[in-house]
């Protein structure tokens, strides 16, 4: 088939599929449903609108706004769609490929008509080409830019595709259709008051070699299909699943198997129970999750029934699972500002590295006048390489910090210098990113070191780290190091510091590193090999 031909006729098939859906009844295929191949690879259904509107959705979004006020109000902006909105998701696999999320399909319904102006301002949308030849039209196809393909696949529907090949395999599997094959129970599922309803064709995969399977877990080689349901209700989640084996000779060998891999989660579980206990109150959600998981998991049901192994679950919600969202929030935040703090520093490390791309050296630690006084710290050196040139220029740069007229400019810090979670109120914006100084360290005041003379290699010495004190951004002031005394790490993250490394590598530094091996990090060419860090 032409190129130019199937993309009008996937839309065309994709658009109508609703026609086509069973009437309304016992077993009946949900209209949401009824564009999904039946002998497609798999699928994941879920009411999403069903779940927002529940005890634990409520919950959910007040846990998130915990964490973040605008992160919601900052999702919907970016989908152009209200989350309120939304009836169901459905992502689909046509094909079992290499690489599956290459070729993911998800289809989402409304409860509504969306805005669609708004649905293609939100995802930079433009009119997909089908011909180079001819100029794009605006239709039902639009191209995401690097992001695939999206089909408004009515006014109350609409359909993402990675990749064209995932496009050209869903295709292939509607214009031959049949109303029955292996997924056509768990469609049938979804008709149902599951909340979540997924499958897979295990058939489809290649086979797993039998050296890179547990021994006790072979027979489950032998799943042909698998089953999952799970049901949300006031105080309790329900999950079902359903493993198929074809013959019940192979099923009582997979119950074994299933008992089996029970056993191995638990074993894992506890181990990392443990690992978590040496922190106990940095851990203390996780620990409790992953408690009320493991007693789900050792009080699952596992029995055999027609040639199948089924394994139902329940987690109790009003005591649990309620109790884990209202006191992890302040976890989700701290892990959510230390990854964001990872990812400040990585930014700072690529300036540098352009920096030292264009002047052929790292800044110095300062930006000194004729007699050597510092006056502004490397932290103005590096804006143009933060996208903050128009700021740079605005400095006066043989004037100091606090001059008349660059005490103006402090008020502008760019965001990557604020330690995500610092509170504390600083007579002037203020950073904890700092560089040690002096003494054999990667910086030193007066002149920028090349990436030549850290002979202890990039990726062993520390070019920026989250210092103890904070200190006003444009304030030449970092860590003066001393090899003598304990360098003056922030460990702000609970017990964990993270550094920047020279070769741009972001690593979290445990308070469980002693400082003999802290100063063999921050010299930049002693010749002492580094320990493995805990």
């Amino acid at each position: 088939m032409k190129r130019h031909f199937f993309m009008p006729m996937l839309a065309a098939i994709l658009a109508f599929s609703p026609l086509m859906a069973q009437p309304p009844g016992q077993g009946a295929i949900p209209a949401e449903l009824s564009w999904v191949p039946h002998d497609c690879a798999g699928f994941v259904h879920i009411k999403f609108a069903a779940l927002w509107d529940s005890k634990i959705g409520a919950d959910v979004r007040k846990a998130i706004q915990t964490v973040d006020p605008k992160a919601l109000t900052e999702m919907q902006k970016e989908l152009g769609l209200s989350l309120s909105q939304i009836e169901s998701v459905t992502v689909l696999w046509p094909e079992a490929r290499e690489h599956p999320g290459e070729e993911i399909v998800i289809r989402i319904t409304t409860t509504a008509a969306y805005d669609r102006p708004r649905l293609l301002d939100a995802l930079r949308a433009e009119p997909f080409r089908e011909r180079e030849d001819r100029p794009a039209k605006p239709g039902s196809i639009y191209r995401l830019k690097g992001r695939g393909l999206l089909h408004l696949s009515g006014e109350r529907s609409l359909t993402l595709m990675p990749e064209s090949d995932s496009a050209v395999g869903l295709l292939g599997k509607l214009l031959n259709r049949t109303s029955e094959g292996p997924l056509t129970p768990a469609l049938k599922m979804a008709s149902s008051d599951h909340h979540v309803v997924a499958a897979l064709d295990i058939t489809q995969l290649p086979e797993i070699p039998a050296d890179e399977i547990p021994p006790d877990l072979l027979p489950l080689r032998d799943t042909r299909f698998v089953l999952i349901a799970g049901k949300l209700d006031a105080d309790k989640a329900q999950l079902n699943a359903r493993l198929s084996f074809g013959r019940p000779g192979l099923a009582e060998a997979g119950q074994k198997a299933v008992e089996e891999g029970r056993k191995l989660l638990i074993a894992q579980i506890e181990k990392e129970l443990t690992e978590l206990k040496a922190d106990e109150k940095a851990n203390r959600f996780q620990m409790v999750l992953l408690t009320e998981v493991k007693k789900t998991i050792a009080d699952a049901k596992v029995e055999t029934a027609g040639g199948a192994v089924q394994v139902s679950a329940q987690l109790a919600i009003s005591e649990s699972l309620t109790r884990l969202l209202a006191e992890g929030a302040d976890s989700l935040k701290f892990a959510s500002n230390r990854i964001e703090s990872m990812n400040n520093l990585k930014q700072i490390g690529l300036a540098m590295h352009n920096y030292h791309d264009a002047h052929g050296s790292l800044p110095p630690a300062a930006i000194c006048d004729a007699n050597g006084k510092p006056l502004l710290s490397w932290r103005v050196a590096v804006l143009p390489y933060i996208e903050q040139d128009n700021l740079y220029k605005q400095f006066k740069l043989d004037e100091p910090w606090d001059s008349e007229h660059n005490k103006k400019l402090i008020g502008q810090m760019p965001k990557i210098y604020l330690l995500p979670g610092d509170s504390k109120k600083h007579e002037f914006p203020s950073t904890h990113y700092q560089v040690f100084v002096g003494n054999g360290a990667m910086f030193e005041l007066r002149r920028g070191a090349r990436f030549a003379q850290i002979t202890d290699g990039l990726s062993n010495t520390f070019m920026v780290a989250e210092a103890e004190s904070s200190v006003p951004w444009t304030k030449p002031d970092d860590i003066a190091y001393d090899p003598k005394k304990e360098p003056k790490l922030g460990y702000h993250f609970r017990s964990s510091c993270n550094a920047l490394f020279g070769d741009g590598s972001v690593r979290a530094i445990s308070k469980k590193v002693k400082p003999e091996i802290l100063h063999l990090l921050i010299q930049r060419d002693d010749g002492q090999p580094i320990p493995a860090l805990p």
